[in-house]
């Protein structure tokens, strides 16, 4: 998978982690650094790992990454089995979705969240959840709909959903 975006004065890709595993590294960083606090049992070298796990290119555990015209890492998003414990009826999930600080408001965050769910359904899947405590407005605006808001991990947590039914 590639895709090519223009953002203002610079393109973007959007392709597999795996055909860049190199990147499992940072994005574990990334994503430890962003809710490690949420897993005290885990610690940076645990997410590394389970990154370099979502590495499948055309199924689920998978991994998609932007990068840069010049290659350089922008951010990540995943699709997973299970990504609430609360809800394991509820399947496949978007998850760590996360976009570097330097490159926010370039909208990398919608475009790979755009293209995961585009992923999905070419699997064949019919629909997609996640849950966001910062960001609901930003899944809105992509056609994602909330079906509940609960306690998680410390926070109040918006679940959405986005079908293409």
């Amino acid at each position: 998978m590639c895709n090519a975006a223009y953002l203002g004065v610079r393109y973007m890709r959007i392709e597999s982690l795996a055909n860049h595993p190199a990147h499992a590294n940072q994005i574990g960083k990334w994503h430890w650094e962003e809710w490690g606090h949420a897993d005290p049992g885990g610690s940076k070298e645990s997410w590394i790992e389970g990154i370099a796990g979502r590495n499948n290119a055309e199924s689920i555990p998978m991994t998609l990454v932007a990068l840069s015209d010049g290659g350089e890492l922008l951010g990540s998003v995943s699709l997973v089995e299970c990504d609430m414990e609360t809800h394991p009826e509820l399947s496949p999930w978007l998850a760590g979705l996360y976009v570097d600080p330097k490159s926010r408001s370039s909208r990398v965050g919608s475009t790979l969240t755009t293209h995961a769910f585009e992923a999905a359904m070419n699997t064949g899947i019919e629909r997609l959840y996640l849950y966001t405590s910062k960001a609901r407005e930003l899944y809105e605006r992509l056609g994602w709909v909330s079906i509940g808001v609960e306690y998680y991990e410390g926070e109040d947590v918006t679940i959405m959903c986005k079908s293409n039914i």
